[in-house]
């Protein structure tokens, strides 16, 4: 009897896996080579600044947050201009928001941690 009710709870687990999963299914990207192209001019725009701003403030002693949040305000304006990419494209709202927030976490991250690298050094 115990072997037929795990033969029997088996199979109903198994078709409980074999549910149809379409909409999870991963989706190719709809924005055309050139979108994408202009997408990633301007990020690269964007890093250049990030770049230069923190080649600038190598020998400023100051709290690494402070002088990161300073780094990410200046080249906000470049930022702005992926943003611009994505509304001229169409690209909705929520997803153009998404990437925005994405790539500042990555990059402050990014410059936080070049930030703390430099200050250790200097000890």
């Amino acid at each position: 009897m115990r072997k037929f009710l795990l033969l029997i709870f088996f199979a109903v687990s198994l078709q409980v896996l074999a549910v149809d999963k379409s909409g999870e299914e991963w989706q190719a990207t709809t924005l055309s080579d050139s979108t994408i192209a202009n997408i990633q001019k301007s990020k690269y725009e964007y890093m250049t600044c990030i770049t230069s701003e923190v080649k600038k403030r190598m020998k400023v002693k100051m709290d690494s947050r402070k002088l990161t949040d300073e780094i990410l305000k200046q080249c906000e304006k470049s930022l702005a201009h992926v943003r611009e990419t994505f509304i001229k494209e169409k690209v909705p709202e929520k997803s153009a928001d998404r990437y925005m927030k994405m790539t500042r976490t990555q990059t402050a991250r990014k410059v936080l941690k070049e930030i703390m690298l430099i200050a250790a050094s200097r000890k």
